[in-house]
């Protein structure tokens, strides 16, 4: 995992690695928020918490890039 604020952009770029099986999260059904229970909250957070994210399948897992936009 790296992280970086980027000054020009006025964002921080946090960059995480992952050597699970890969999944296309975009078949991931959104989940409501009075069912959440433990399991899967990983996406819900991601939505609601940053600006803007990208899943990148790779052959060996996935590379997940969040962006955060900095006030």
């Amino acid at each position: 995992m790296t992280a970086q604020k980027n000054e020009n952009e006025n964002e921080l770029k946090i960059i995480i690695r992952d050597w699970a099986k890969p999944f296309d999260p975009a078949m991931v059904k959104p989940k409501c928020e009075d069912e959440l229970k433990p399991g899967g909250l990983g996406l819900v957070c991601i939505r609601k918490l940053m600006d803007n994210f990208k899943y990148e399948r790779l052959p060996d897992g996935m590379l997940l890039t969040l962006t955060k936009k900095l006030v």
